[in-house]
């Protein structure tokens, strides 16, 4: 029998892209989500507006909404408005509403019934008979069958699941709790089926475990409400229900639903004996189909790393590279909506006190030399961090608060800190200073050899060649503690040249292009069997400002300069609206995002005004500019910047620094005497990198001069409230702060968050 993947046909979604929205909504990107929650709270203005409109909206660029179109099965925005239309006429959406506090008694029987029978009519025809068939006959052939909850709202569900398999004589059990759910791995009964109940995504950790039972012969169905669910791979047949909430005041109210007629079905089917009208269907066993493995990726960006050590230099292109070979003690869920935090290297930790933090780490975990990771590793890292090398560029002690790490035993260790620290966990998971090293390697070949490409480490690939800056290639670590990679080599080339890039993939010499510009979108659409999608990334493009460097001394010169720049109109016009303009120092997805913030204006005649106040006279700004594309479209936009200054009577001379570390170096010596420099400033869910690294005492801004000392001392003493307290109100007001410092003083200014397209 063939496994059978339940996923609503196109016909299916078109008819229901408001279900589709809810059963899709886990699996879709941080971006994606934004535009699926306006759609999903205004679908009735939704129609009536445009692609633009909705990507602002959502704050994402419009190749957000074209992704999510195609994720949904529609050809482009136009054909999912038509879809949504008719969707809101048929299930008068608008007239259900959401359940809200003080709703009288007639209005929650009203709500939460029309919001049930909405639920049960969208669930029917995802419900194909010939996956319901062998849904039931695999239960009807099971030995026993075990029913797992994966989540307390799923409990009622799995509850009314093992009653009914007891009603109908079958042998049955229930699992409600991970721990049943580990130790039932290591014995399953043969033969047996095991049924997960599943409303959200929470079951990712269970995919290995799942896995390991299906290889003992177990079968394994999944009752979900989502089309892409983590099981899914590992499982033999998924049977999907649909789902509408009554709102976020009763949310679960609207999610069993659809999963209580699922069960009910099966029941009554079991129960009648349903046969087939069709053929008699192969009863052999249940294959589980896995993915399939790639023997070799070829990938082209713009730049190689400049070295290997991951404690130097927190570039780009550096960043692309290091999560391919090292591993940090904690990771990020970078596709769910909260980025949470989840285990890495580490198994878990827990806070001791507001000082310590208790780390356990993963005894499964081996360096690519096939030596296991050691408590030592850990401390040896962190001892280099905080050693004060001076070609440890980015890891100065500063950064880190530890005073001491100490070994517990041979899996656990010990980190305390010499004040409060309540951004010591999303440090530990920074893809930029908290890679884990191998303490035997780095001492034997040396810091020089190990920056030069001498490396191993624990991530899914294994750095085998290196040839300057043409190419690198990497073999796949089969013993990686996450499983194994998805391609067994990876050979990354840089091609800095936006053409040769474009022009290498359609020829057949690239799989897949990284950093590719809008205005190349047309010619690779032009070919068919490729594709193009986009992401919205976690940073700003950010102008810095020299504050000790006449004119840019005086805060109205810099106002100026900031509400000179028409940030919309480089959106629209180089970027072609794959960005987002940014509200203040700060990104979409953030823990204590502003959302409704103003967005920076763009205020030519204010600016002239400014330029008068601040007693500008004509002086030149010289612009330290990025190599050129250094950044998407980078030439464009600082030519596009000088442009827009120039019109409000300000003198622009740029300087593009190409290789970009000549100017990284003068910023380092305190040399650099250029007034206004690019950068990019990336998130960290709780703004620490932006809030504190860039800006803070121990950045280069401020520790070379640029910040003048007045400004530098209030934004010090806001930054040393944030760290003093681990109080959620206390920290979003002194956040909120922060971004008013940052946009009243202007040491720098967003220009926008970019949309990148692969």
């Amino acid at each position: 029998m063939e496994k059978s993947t339940r996923k609503p046909n196109s016909t299916n979604l078109q008819t229901a892209p408001l279900v589709s929205l809810k059963g899709y909504y886990t699996s879709l990107s941080t971006a994606e989500r934004r535009v699926a929650d306006v759609i999903m709270s205004s679908p009735s203005e939704v129609v009536q507006a445009s692609i633009t409109e909705l990507a602002r909206l959502s704050e994402v660029g419009v190749g957000t909404v074209g992704r999510l179109c195609m994720k949904l099965g529609y050809s482009g925005f136009p054909a999912l408005k038509l879809a949504l239309a008719a969707d809101v006429n048929e299930t008068s959406h608008g007239a259900v509403g959401f359940l809200e506090y003080g709703d009288s008694f007639e209005a929650i029987i009203s709500k939460t019934t029309q919001v049930a029978v909405q639920n049960l009519q969208d669930t029917e025809p995802l419900l194909d008979p010939e996956h319901l068939e062998h849904a039931a006959s695999a239960i009807k052939r099971a030995s026993f069958i075990t029913v797992y909850a994966l989540s307390s709202t799923d409990h009622a569900i799995a509850l009314l699941l093992y009653v009914r398999l007891l009603q109908l004589g079958i042998p049955c059990r229930l699992f409600t709790y991970n721990d049943d759910h580990l130790l039932h791995r290591q014995a399953p009964i043969r033969n047996e089926m095991v049924v997960v109940i599943s409303h959200s995504d929470d079951g990712g950790h269970l995919e290995k475990s799942m896995g390991m039972i299906a290889s003992q012969g177990a079968h394994i169905l999944l009752l979900t409400t989502l089309f892409q669910h983590p099981l899914t791979e590992v499982s033999h047949m998924t049977l999907t229900a649909a789902t509408r909430s009554t709102g976020t005041v009763v949310e679960d109210s609207g999610m069993v639903v659809g999963l209580h007629l699922l069960v009910e079905v099966l029941y009554s089917a079991l129960a009648v004996g349903a046969t087939s009208k069709g053929e008699k269907r192969n009863e052999d066993k249940l294959p589980v189909i896995g993915r399939r493995r790639l023997n070799q990726l070829r990938v082209a960006t713009t730049r190689l790393p400049t070295t290997m050590d991951p404690h130097q230099h927190p570039t780009i292109a550096n960043g692309r590279i290091y999560p391919m070979v090292f591993s940090t003690l904690i990771n990020r869920d970078w596709t769910g909506s909260d980025m949470r935090l989840v285990p890495g290297l580490a198994s878990n930790w827990y806070r001791l006190d507001e000082h310590t933090l208790d780390i356990t780490l993963r005894n499964d975990v081996y360096w690519h030399d096939g030596k296991q990771l050691t408590v030592e590793d850990v401390i040896y890292t962190f001892e280099r961090i905080q050693s004060g090398e001076a070609q440890l560029k980015v890891a100065h002690s500063g950064y880190w608060s530890i005073e001491n790490i100490e070994r517990v035993d041979e899996f656990r260790l010990r980190m305390v800190t010499s004040d409060p620290d309540p951004f010591l966990e999303m440090r530990l998971a920074s893809h930029h200073v908290a890679y884990i090293l191998p303490a035997h390697h780095v001492e034997s070949v040396g810091a020089d050899a190990f920056a030069k490409g001498n490396v191993v480490g624990t991530g899914p690939y294994k750095l085998i060649s290196w040839q300057d800056q043409d190419y690198m290639v990497f073999e796949a670590n089969e013993s990686f503690f996450e499983g194994s990679p998805a391609a067994e080599t990876v050979v990354v080339y840089q091609e800095p040249d936006v053409d040769k890039r474009t022009s290498g993939l359609l020829n057949g010499h690239f799989d897949l292009l990284t950093d590719v510009p809008p205005n190349q979108i047309e010619a690779i659409n032009q070919n068919n069997g490729y594709y193009l999608t986009s992401e919205l990334v976690g940073l700003n493009y950010e102008l810095l400002y020299n504050m000790q460097a006449p004119p840019l001394d005086r805060r109205e010169i810099r106002q100026a300069l900031s509400i000179a720049i028409d940030r919309q109109q480089i959106i629209d016009d180089i970027f072609l609206g794959f960005a987002v303009h940014p509200r203040g120092s700060q990104i979409p997805g953030e823990h204590y995002y502003e959302p409704y913030r103003n967005k920076l204006q763009f205020d030519p005649e204010a600016a002239r005004q400014l330029l008068v106040q601040g007693g500008y006279n004509g002086e030149t700004i010289r612009f330290a500019a990025n190599s050129p594309d250094y950044y998407i479209l980078n030439r464009a936009m600082v030519e596009a910047i000088a442009r827009m200054w120039q019109a409000v009577g300000v003198q622009v001379e740029i300087e593009y620094f190409l290789p970009l570390e000549t100017r990284n170096a003068l910023v380092k010596q305190g040399n650099m005497t250029h007034h206004v420099m690019e950068t990019s400033i990336g998130s960290y869910n709780d703004m620490h990198q932006r809030i504190i690294g860039k800006w803070g005492k121990e950045s280069d801004f401020q520790r070379v001069g640029f910040w003048s000392a007045e400004s530098a001392q209030r934004y010090n003493k806001l930054v040393d409230d944030l760290l003093a307290t681990r109080d959620s109100v206390v920290r979003q007001r002194v956040y909120k702060n922060l971004l008013d410092e940052l946009e009243y003083e202007v040491p720098g200014t967003p220009i926008l968050i970019p949309e990148l397209i692969y």
